[in-house]
């Protein structure tokens, strides 16, 4: 406005003697001279990104990392009492899932690269790895740890974290954080802190494309989780670990996008190691059922699926996504073991290799099918004795029905 005397309103001005001219604005504010970028301005035809009942029907259904049991991209917890066996559980689903051993607890499991937060009992690491059926001399999979603690309810040292593995790696399938509380700086029982975990935990999904598996301890009772309820209301699965005896049993409190599937146990077996040590492992595993590394073990399964067809190691490479060169190393392992035979090239399996696999050779075997109502169902091919699944279970990869106590 142009200057003037002093004044409190327009009948002020004009006894002061300045005209109508006086207050003509020189030129508009800023705030309302500048017309909102583009950017900025919400698109007229849909400024809130509504959806139409169409539009939800064209969404990606839920997909799975293990079959009904681990979805991806999610946010799994999985808890339980101390020495219940959730580690080795998670461990066994992490190497089923980098060494792309196909099955895990008898549902099929994709394979990914893996990152594993191992801040307790990282000592005992070798050991189990080797437990398991891995070996120095195996070629690497698609398996990274960090065995010291980290801090989850930092979001900018997670950004930090999302910013690098971008940059480096690719296809995560899991991100692993063995304890929660080791991997956590906050108060558990803190809705404010419990909420900046479950934002970072989404900054992981929406990064890596990964699902995000925290291993979490029970309260004094055993049977809920420590904590806020932000971290169940945040979960898409939550998985409830127990053991009695040598026998882990899995049950799922809370399967958000799926059926909740039935209990699984497994058994938790002792094995000796080199220099007479001794580590466990679940029996169910591929390594338990073979004390095969996972690629080889991969192989083996590949090939009994195609017999009695033969299948050159460019054909084994392009079917299983294994790098050439590990096709090659894990190959000449399984001729030296006379679990496979070559011919002009070709790879079969031999009834060795079907007996480290616990199936029957050809002649005297079983499958698994979906049914119509999209439940594993094992099918009896003639001349069978019967089928033998991975894992015992009441609903799920074993036993279907059984009412076993565990």
């Amino acid at each position: 406005m142009n200057s003037h005397a002093k004044g409190h309103d327009a009948v002020d001005h004009f006894a002061a003697g300045y005209g109508v001219d006086d207050f003509l604005i020189d030129e508009a504010p800023s705030f309302l001279a500048a017309e909102p970028s583009a950017a900025a301005r919400p698109s007229a035809k849909n400024p809130y990104d509504l959806l139409t009942v169409e539009d939800v029907f064209r969404m990606p259904e839920t997909s799975w990392i293990v079959s009904g049991t681990i979805p991806e991209q999610g946010i799994v917890i999985v808890y339980g009492p101390p020495g219940s066996g959730k580690t080795f559980v998670t461990l066994d689903l992490a190497l089923t899932v980098a060494t792309g051993a196909g099955q895990w607890m008898g549902q099929g499991a994709v394979a990914g690269r893996v990152l594993y937060f191992m801040a307790e009992g990282q000592q005992g690491l070798g050991k189990r790895l080797r437990a398991w059926g891995m070996s120095e001399d195996e070629p690497p999979c698609d398996l990274l740890f960090r065995t010291e603690p980290f801090q989850l309810d930092d979001v900018r040292e997670v950004q930090a974290l999302c910013d690098y593995l971008t940059a480096e790696f690719q296809d995560f399938k899991l991100v692993v954080f063995d304890t929660l509380s080791r991997n956590f700086s906050g108060d558990e029982n803190s809705q404010r802190d419990a909420g900046l975990l479950v934002q970072s935990c989404d900054l992981i999904r929406q990064r890596l494309g990964a699902s995000v598996v925290l291993v979490h301890h029970s309260g004094k009772v055993g049977t809920v989780e420590r904590g806020s309820s932000v971290f169940r209301a945040a979960a898409h699965t939550m998985i409830q670990v127990s053991k009695s005896n040598s026998r882990v049993t899995l049950k799922c409190e809370k399967q958000k996008d799926g059926v909740e599937f039935e209990k699984i146990a497994a058994g938790l077996e002792t094995v000796q190691l080199a220099g007479g040590e001794t580590s466990c492992r679940l029996e169910h595993s591929g390594a338990a059922k073979s004390g095969l590394p996972g690629r080889q073990l991969q192989i083996l399964e590949l090939l009994h699926r195609h017999q009695p067809c033969a299948l050159r190691r460019c054909e084994i490479h392009e079917e299983s996504g294994i790098a050439r060169q590990t096709v090659s190393a894990s190959c000449k392992k399984l001729l030296e073991k006379g679990l496979i035979q070559e011919k002009d090239a070709r790879l079969t399996i031999t009834d060795d290799g079907c007996n480290a696999l616990t199936i029957s050779p050809m002649s005297n075997s079983a499958v698994v099918r979906l049914d119509s109502g999209s439940e594993l169902e094992s099918v009896q091919l003639p001349g069978s004795k019967g089928p033998r699944l991975d894992g015992q279970s009441t609903g799920l990869g074993g036993k279907p029905g059984s009412e076993e106590e565990v």
